[in-house]
């Protein structure tokens, strides 16, 4: 496959795990150690007005988990690989090489058998190649297992949205609160789809299996075929296909299984694959190269493994995008565990394209979801969604996009405000914490959660400045007035001060706490906003959840002795989660929490080459089906972690700002894109302070986050920490605002807006501090603890911002 190219990983004895998973759009291949094939899964998609629906529910063309053997389960692959060498039946298994996302290529020395093995998934079709040079070589036989295929009924959910309580496992929001034009049976009704084969036929050369799928809203066809470069010999037997061809004059034979909704289809695609392979191949080499050209490349001292993650994680996620279009683009779950999912399996990834330094990418999956039916009863994709458009923006001047977003996101946010308290401004919903069943946490049908209402604030600063923006002033004073509300009572509701923490929810007739405190909480800080949002409290619940939340390999989702009525919870970790755990660590001076809990993940990364959903510390039923397995925003959390957790990068619509935490590791980040320019940023010292940021050569005084009449096309960026506290005011971060003509000394600091919203401004300030805009004074708040000063309002376009210190 020509991947030493790539600088994927390498494995030197096979697989690290019992099995591996590949995939590339539809297609998911499961390996198991010895090269046989587990199961190939196909994620099922239609096509409705120019928009694809893939399905959540997977589709097994060859199947290990769905079928049985006189009662026992499947113990061996569905397809084997075997050469006879001298009169011993070697299987093909991998050896020596390199593991791509959507395939590997190794080679094996075995007693008499000296062989290679490569395959790959792409388009419609996964191609093989063996080869063997062992003199004594005589037959290759492919067998494929009558036992893995059969009819099943299998479930299926086109259109995400239509479930009602409790489907697929998820509690929805009942079907009363949402309103008189949901339908649950539209675009595609029906809750099951039928495999049903019914012709299996070796001719022309060519096994061949014929099926029909069908759904409540129709059927067609399915086909699926294995072909060869070789003319093969076949053979049935009463449990397996043998499909056999002679090593005579052949070092190397070529295989692949095609599908289609029609045989030509499926023998068009298996034909290509053998027969274009080698375009393919260095076509997908080109792809990959050109990704890993895009993204930033990390230099962390004594975190080599995060390092290699970073560099191959963005191939990893590109292999996972289902049909894209000009203008649309999904992403699957997983590369083989889950199927499509539109909340936040869709959502979290759209920040890894944009901080790879493919924008383009990250417009589509936006788009995608824009006009998805029923969405708007979806609270936990909306909110996310339009904060994910805001970021979006922080890394492409892109205004048709709000132009195009803007009625779907007024519409969400009326719908939202059905289910908002007057008093309060809380949303309530029946889905939140990360948690699929809200049950397992002790809350009811409805109930305010508080990871949910965090970003409901975020969302609701997003849509007063893009009303703003807009020119929409009412509308903008509508979502200011309830995040007015939000600031005033979210701590007051959620947090518990005699335990440091939030709880995971409110009881929605008596807003009264339920008492559990899980990992989810500190979700707020996942985009910007939620930082101001929870400013007091986050010293706290840092330090809440490095201790009790602590485990050797990172965090519980709840502490040991949490009164859960679930008891899982009290055992994994979901590693959805590690981001806004290592920003809220990094926001309360804590690098080195970040780097312990992020060097557990690495651990396991490095054992099982996989961004692992879930940790189950303690071992379970089916782990290695998350062991084995890359998950998509596992791995996001995981890019998000290392680069604002461990490295203190942060963006937002404002530009690119650092994060001040105590560490003393050196840290290059090259190749860093956001908003038309890049960024090389070089970060050593010890301490936790900044003794100089410099900017192209030139120091910045008074400022980390980077002026933009300071930027050029490409830019360096240095910072030397310091054991110093910061002796002048220093503005840390300013919310979505552009600033310009940054002035400062020892007891001064002064800037211009570019641009005029509602804005967070954080500065450190060496004591008590007032701050102007525009010759007037505005009121702020100041913590003498943490020696901060923090102001949240409308700021005019051009206006002059002065901030006056008294020294201590």
């Amino acid at each position: 496959m020509k991947s030493a190219t790539l600088n994927l990983p390498k494995i030197t004895n096979g697989f690290p795990l019992e099995y591996l998973a590949f995939c590339r759009n539809e297609l998911s291949v499961s390996v198991e150690r010895n090269g046989g094939i587990n199961s190939i899964f196909l994620l099922d998609m239609e096509e409705l007005n120019g928009k694809i629906y893939p399905d959540r529910g997977r589709l097994p063309l060859f199947s290990r988990e769905k079928f049985s053997s006189m009662g026992r389960v499947l113990y061996g692959p569905a397809i084997r690989f075997l050469t006879s060498v001298d009169g011993r039946e070697y299987m093909h298994r991998p050896g020596v090489g390199t593991i791509t996302p959507s395939g590997f290529s190794t080679t094996l020395e075995e007693d008499s058998l000296h062989s290679s093995y490569e395959m790959m998934v792409d388009n419609g079709a996964i191609f093989f190649e063996f080869g063997c040079t062992s003199a004594k070589r005589e037959r290759f036989v492919t067998a494929v297992s009558r036992l893995h295929v059969g009819d099943l009924e299998l479930p299926t959910l086109k259109n995400q949205f239509c479930c009602t309580e409790g489907e697929w496992g998820i509690h929805w929001l009942p079907a009363r609160y949402r309103g008189a034009d949901f339908h649950p049976e539209k675009p595609f009704p029906g809750k099951s789809m039928k495999l049903q084969w019914t012709r299996f036929v070796f001719e022309n050369g060519v096994f061949q299996m014929h099926g029909m799928l069908s759904f409540e809203y129709g059927k067609h066809p399915l086909a699926v075929v294995l072909t060869s470069d070789v003319p093969m010999q076949f053979q049935e037997k009463k449990e397996q296909w043998i499909l056999e061809v002679p090593w005579e004059n052949h070092e190397k034979i070529r295989l692949a299984i095609g599908y289609g909704r029609s045989y030509d289809e499926a023998i068009v695609r298996a034909r290509n694959a053998i027969g274009n392979h080698s375009a393919r191949r260095d076509c997908f080499i080109r792809e990959c190269t050109r990704i890993m050209r895009a993204a930033p490349v990390y230099h962390i001292e004594g975190m080599p493994v995060a390092e290699q993650f970073m560099r191959i994680a963005p191939v990893y996620q590109n292999s996972l995008l289902l049909g894209e279009t000009v203008s649309q683009a999904a992403i699957r779950a997983s590369a083989y565990k889950f199927g499509y999912f539109a909340l936040w399996d869709h959502i979290y990834p759209v920040r890894d394209f944009m901080a790879c330094g493919r924008p383009e990418i990250s417009r589509k999956m936006i788009v995608y979801l824009l006009d998805y039916p029923h969405i708007r009863t979806a609270l936990w994709a909306t909110f996310q969604l339009i904060l994910a458009a805001d970021e979006y923006l922080a890394f492409q001047e892109d205004p048709t996009l709000l132009t195009q977003a803007w009625e779907p996101f007024k519409d969400w946010f009326e719908f939202a405000l059905t289910l908002t308290d007057a008093e309060t401004g809380l949303v309530k919903f029946s889905l939140g914490m990360g948690c699929d069943n809200p049950r397992e946490l002790g809350c009811g049908e409805l109930f305010y959660d508080s990871s949910m209402n965090a970003w409901w604030y975020g969302v609701c600063r997003v849509m007063e400045n893009f009303a703003l923006e807009m020119n929409e002033p009412e509308f903008a004073e509508k979502a200011s007035s309830l995040a007015r509300k939000l600031e005033e009572n979210y701590l007051r509701r959620f947090y518990v001060p005699d335990v440091g923490y939030l709880t995971a929810s409110l009881d929605l007739e008596k807003k009264a706490p339920v008492y559990v405190y899980h990992n989810s909480a500190s979700i707020a800080v996942e985009y910007p906003f939620g930082r101001g949002l929870l400013r007091d409290a986050i010293p706290s619940m840092a330090r809440y959840q490095s201790q009790k939340l602590y485990h050797p390999q990172g965090h519980l989702a709840v502490a040991w002795d949490s009164d859960v009525c679930c008891e899982m919870w009290r055992f994994v970790h979901m590693n959805q989660h590690l981001g806004h755990e290592c920003k809220l660590a990094r926001f309360a001076g804590d690098s080195a929490e970040a780097a312990r809990v992020m060097n557990g993940y690495f651990d396991s990364y490095e054992r099982t080459l996989n961004a692992v959903e879930t940790f189950n510390y303690f071992g379970c039923d089916g782990d290695i089906h998350e062991l084995a397995d890359w998950q998509t925003f596992s791995a996001t959390a995981a890019m998000h972690a290392v680069q604002q957790g461990i490295c203190g990068l942060f963006w937002h619509r404002g530009g690119l700002c650092y994060t001040p935490a105590s560490d003393s590791r050196t840290i290059r980040i090259e190749n860093f894109r956001l908003n038309g320019r890049v960024f090389e940023v070089f970060l050593h010292g010890k301490g936790a302070f900044t003794k100089h940021m410099l900017l192209n050569g030139e120091e910045l005084k008074g400022t980390l986050q980077l002026p933009a009449d300071c930027l050029r096309k490409t830019n360096r960026m240095e910072i030397v920490r310091s054991e110093r506290p910061f002796a002048r005011p220093l503005l840390l971060y300013a919310f979505d605002l552009e600033i310009a003509e940054l002035k400062s000394t020892g007891s001064a600091l002064s800037f211009r807006a570019l641009c005029g919203l509602h804005t967070d401004l954080l500065f450190s300030v060496p004591g008590e501090s007032r701050l102007k805009i525009n010759d007037l004074e505005v009121k702020t708040e100041y913590s003498p603890e943490r020696r901060e000063l923090f102001y949240s309002g409308i700021i005019p376009k051009n206006s002059w911002i002065e901030l006056n210190s008294k020294k201590l």
